[in-house]
């Protein structure tokens, strides 16, 4: 059961699965020693781990190498299943800062084994989410601000194939500019700050990719990945991140 209820003027929303894009902006995987992927690396959260902005974050007695990740989250509104791309954007219907915090060296140990990565991102407020903005509002907020928006052959998107970086990007219409940045303060410092368009793969086409894995159902989250910059955290850390023109998101160590 979700640990929350998101509460918009569009209805209350019970997230049921947390989705998240792994190695979604080069220079991230790059910084981890990955290779940059062809296709999504998606890994889940259990909706338990989910908590809002001001969360109070423990760090799990078997790691001493957790790790914040600040993302874009988008909110699903309807169910979708082999969705196509224009499909799954009318479905995202509202966006929030997220952080996804991951023990790092379970990380590690777990992939070098080969096993899944569950036991590094699924913890007691391993996914903590700022209020959300929908779509609709983010679109009257930012149209007079935005000089460039995600759409046309610059969109917020990507193909479904997936056969490469000049494919990446087709049509959307999320309304928040290609240069809004995803900024982290640790501790009032800038640890993290990135643009949207450095995404490999963008919000359509990854809702359409998921739908097709599964069922994406009313309410589901989806984390959309990191830019560079991740680091450990250690107790007593403040943490404070923002996707421009989406609610803060903050949270503390224990």
């Amino acid at each position: 059961m979700s640990t929350i209820e998101i509460k918009t003027r569009k209805g209350t929303f019970y997230p049921g699965k947390v989705m998240c894009v792994g190695r979604n902006y080069e220079e991230h995987a790059k910084e981890l020693g990955n290779e940059v992927p062809e296709f999504p690396i998606f890994f889940m959260k259990p909706s338990s781990n989910l908590a809002f902005s001001g969360a109070e974050i423990e760090i799990p007695p078997y790691s001493d190498n957790m790790h914040y990740e600040t993302e874009l989250v988008l909110l699903i509104g309807k169910n979708l299943k082999n969705a196509s791309e224009t499909e799954a954007e009318e479905a995202i219907i509202g966006y929030a800062t997220g952080l996804d915090m991951t023990l790092r060296d379970q990380q590690d140990l777990l992939k070098d084994k080969g096993h899944p990565w569950e036991k590094a991102k699924c913890f007691d407020n391993a996914a903590v989410v700022s209020e959300f903005t929908l779509k609709e509002d983010l679109a009257e907020k930012t149209n007079s601000k935005a000089s460039e928006n995600f759409s046309g052959s610059e969109g917020f998107s990507g193909s479904e194939d997936f056969s490469g970086k000049e494919n990446r990007s087709t049509q959307n219409n999320l309304p928040i500019s290609l240069d809004s940045r995803i900024i982290l303060h640790v501790n009032g410092e800038v640890k993290q700050n990135g643009p949207l368009r450095d995404m490999i793969f963008k919000p359509a086409a990854i809702v359409a990719h998921l739908s097709k894995m599964m069922t994406i159902e009313e309410g589901d989250l989806i984390f959309t990945g990191t830019p560079a910059g991740v680091g450990k955290v250690n107790s007593g850390d403040k943490l404070v991140g923002q996707v421009e023109n989406l609610h803060h998101v903050s949270a503390t160590i224990l």
